[in-house]
């Protein structure tokens, strides 16, 4: 939306009419989507396949600031990753779950 001076104003992508979850989903960027899955198999590299909870297989990366901190990462355990739109077999391991 513009305004009297022409620049552009920022609006919310979500409303009030919307869920909790909905305005989750809805202030994330869409170039990126959190999902929750089980770690399958340990790879080369700190690379990981993944099977999401709607049973896509993913193949992910530990994040930086997991890498920071020395978290270890074991194939059966539940983890949260973000997958990209432009590519949905690879993602990034944002946190493991207890």
């Amino acid at each position: 939306r513009q305004s009297a001076r022409g620049a552009y104003q920022r609006v919310p992508a979500y409303s009030a009419e919307m869920s909790p979850d909905e305005q989750d989903q809805a202030k994330q960027p869409e170039s990126e989507r959190e999902y929750e899955g089980t770690v399958i198999e340990s790879m080369p590299n700190d690379m990981y396949r993944v099977e999401l909870e709607n049973g896509i297989r993913v193949v992910a990366h530990i994040a930086p600031q997991m890498r920071m901190k020395f978290t270890r990462v074991r194939p059966g355990e539940r983890v949260r990753v973000q997958v990209t739109t432009y590519d949905h077999s690879r993602g990034r391991i944002t946190q493991r779950l207890v």
